[in-house]
């Protein structure tokens, strides 16, 4: 009985091996494949790699503003108060600075990239 399984297994595997595929795969189907992943894995890199940096920076300016707040200042309602006044000047620096740090980090760095692999 076994044989007769394997026997007919085995005819079928000849049958489907001799005839043509009834699907065809487009002549650089893989290398735009490959591209495309390619393309995935810079992208979500270079966003990790972004976000580590900011994170850092956050970390770095808490560290300071900690430190600055509880040993150079004698009262801190003075930097309380200057802040208050002042939140819309520091809201427009940090969102400059923050497009700057993105464009520099992530989209130039993509766009490069990209130029790189399409010369």
């Amino acid at each position: 009985m076994e044989k007769n399984l394997n026997a007919e297994l085995d005819a079928l595997i000849e049958e489907a091996l001799c005839q043509p595929p009834e699907i065809s795969v487009p002549d650089g189907f893989t290398d735009r494949m490959i591209a495309s992943v390619a393309r995935h894995f810079i992208w979500k890199e270079t966003l990790r790699d972004f976000l580590y940096k900011c994170l850092i920076a956050l970390g770095a300016l808490a560290v300071f503003s900690i430190i600055f707040f509880f040993v150079a200042i004698q009262s801190p309602d003075i930097l309380v108060a200057t802040f208050k006044e002042q939140w819309k000047f520091v809201v427009f620096a940090a969102s400059i600075g923050f497009f700057v740090l993105f464009t520099d980090q992530v989209l130039l760095r993509y766009l490069f990239r990209n130029s790189r692999s399409f010369a």
